[in-house]
């Protein structure tokens, strides 16, 4: 997994479900990207909450917050398909568990009719984390402790905070992973 060069336009994306598996229903809810260039400074974002057509168990509700009466009247997954495809383009995607988001991307994507994403898209900080720290923690936290990094508090849905802090964590593994090499 190990990467030889930043590419020069990065998309970095966080999503927030009804559960964990997308094969017995569970649903997107929401979806936070942003656009980084060049490894540097967050540019574009796109953010939607999305009605996922079906209940919200009160444990998601537990995690992140957004309940079944508030995603109500959101759009559909289908409603913000086009406009999620044409903001992530070609670039390359940025998530932290992304086995776990590609596996609700492709669902999503073939309810809809529309072809998934091709895995080699996607780069996971998860699995970076994981070859560079063994046996070490790898979660978002664990990782901005590690990397003194402070988690991002602000106004911006929660989902654009977990966002932030993939970023952050992805760039200092960058840092840690070229430094391991020198």
């Amino acid at each position: 997994m190990t990467l030889l060069a930043l590419p020069p336009f990065e998309i970095f994306i966080a999503i927030e479900t009804t559960g964990f598996n997308p094969q017995t229903g569970d649903r997107i809810v929401e979806i936070g990207a942003q656009q980084l260039i060049d490894g540097g400074e967050p540019n574009e974002i796109f953010h939607a909450y999305i009605c996922p057509e079906r209940p919200v168990p009160q444990s998601a509700v537990d995690v992140h917050g957004l309940s079944s009466e508030f995603l109500s009247d959101k759009p559909k997954f289908a409603d913000i398909a086009d406009a999620l495809l044409e903001f992530i383009g070609e670039a390359t995607l940025v998530v932290h568990n992304a086995r776990f988001a590609r596996d609700f991307l492709d669902a999503e994507m073939g309810r809809i009719g529309k072809d998934r994403l091709p895995p080699s898209r996607f780069v996971d900080a998860y699995l970076l984390a994981k070859e560079l720290f063994p046996g070490q923690p790898a979660s978002l936290n664990a990782l901005a402790k590690r990397f003194n990094i402070v988690v991002p508090t602000n106004d911006s849905p929660g989902n654009l905070v977990s966002v932030a802090l993939i970023a952050d964590v992805y760039r200092a593994l960058r840092k840690s992973e070229s430094g391991a090499r020198v």
